[in-house]
């Protein structure tokens, strides 16, 4: 069973998790957003919609 899938039966989970990662520099082929949000709330939003940045 993949991870997410864990995830979702462990935590009872209702949509699919998000992941973050942090590090120094940006991946390549990722697109930034250049938009600034007027809270970190909105990131999630896109992310849970399926954006990658």
């Amino acid at each position: 069973m993949p991870p997410a899938a864990q995830l979702i039966e462990l935590l009872t989970l209702r949509s699919q998790p998000v992941a973050i990662k942090f590090q120094s520099a940006a991946p390549e082929g990722v697109p930034r957003i250049e938009a600034v949000a007027l809270s970190g709330c909105t990131y999630w939003k896109l992310a849970a919609d399926g954006r990658t940045f």
